[in-house]
């Protein structure tokens, strides 16, 4: 089985200069299309492109250590039991074993490191990592083994967690029509209505004020990236903003979210039930519901 490699966007060498002067000249040489539709995607395509092009990325390197050969057998034998039959009551006791096998392993690891030559002299990264994961401070990653119970079924694969989760934080409701409500909507379409007009400067504020996160959004656009946009990049945005307002037309794009599941303070991490959810909008779409004076 192979793993993708995780990777990382350095926004610190960044060339924003070029990434602006970029976007600036495409959306210039552009010709707006009618179709907001059309016209958002080509948007948030230049901004894409720009990122990839003036953002330098690269692969994390992995710097674990690597699981012994005789504990991954145990995860693997576990794992096995656990998919054939979650409630199989040899689990218990080989999560119990694994664990204390690996708790042994990284005593051992952690006598190697002791015993390494490095100070604060020598190696100050080194050091002061080691420092941080004393007192706890170190960012901890989820245990990719571990299964979440949905309504009574135990869970183990990603997709079907991804899946159940989805359900989970989905609230749907069931959309009903009638010939009453056709006509009153047909009717309130139909009322005289003062156009509303952002301009470029309200615009610019808005942005000006929102936060500088470097998550990416569902459009693979982070916040970061609107920061850095000229005046009149900002001009086309708003000429799109004004559009998108007036017409009551929302960009497909602009209604998906990214949810991200975030663990409640001491709560059971193998039950649905713990989890809160984060939801990731596009940017261009944050920054339309931020307030625009």
């Amino acid at each position: 089985k192979t793993h993708k490699r995780k990777t990382f966007i350095n926004y610190n060498k960044a060339l924003w200069k070029d990434y602006t002067t970029w976007i600036d000249n495409t959306l210039r040489s552009h010709t707006p299309s009618d179709n907001i539709h059309h016209e958002t995607k080509f948007i948030t395509d230049t901004i894409i492109q720009a990122d990839k092009k003036f953002i330098p990325r690269g692969n994390i390197n992995k710097r674990n250590k690597p699981i012994p050969p005789h504990i991954l057998a145990q995860i693997n034998n576990r794992n096995n039991l656990r998919s054939t039959n979650p409630n199989h009551p040899q689990i218990a006791e080989l999560n119990r074993d694994i664990n204390k096998n690996i708790a042994d392993h990284k005593q051992q690891l952690w006598r190697q490191h002791v015993n390494e030559h490095w100070d604060h002299k020598h190696n100050r990264h080194t050091y002061w990592n080691t420092i941080k994961s004393l007192n706890n401070k170190l960012p901890t990653s989820t245990d990719p083994n571990r299964s979440i119970k949905f309504n009574n079924n135990i869970l183990t694969t990603n997709k079907e967690i991804a899946n159940s989760f989805n359900k989970h934080f989905t609230n749907p409701t069931n959309s009903t029509s009638d010939r009453n409500k056709r006509r009153t909507l047909r009717q309130v379409h139909n009322l005289n209505t003062t156009p509303i007009t952002l301009t470029t400067n309200q615009v610019l504020t808005a942005i000006r004020n929102s936060k500088s996160s470097k998550a990416l959004g569902p459009d693979k656009i982070a916040p970061i990236h609107i920061k850095h946009l000229s005046y009149h990049s900002v001009s086309i945005i708003t000429k799109l903003y004004n559009r998108i307002i007036n017409s009551n037309i929302i960009p497909t794009n602009w209604k998906i979210a990214k949810i991200i599941p975030i663990l409640k303070p001491n709560k059971d991490p193998n039950t649905h039930t713990s989890y809160s959810p984060i939801a990731l909008l596009s940017p261009l779409a944050k920054i339309l519901e931020s307030p625009i004076h």
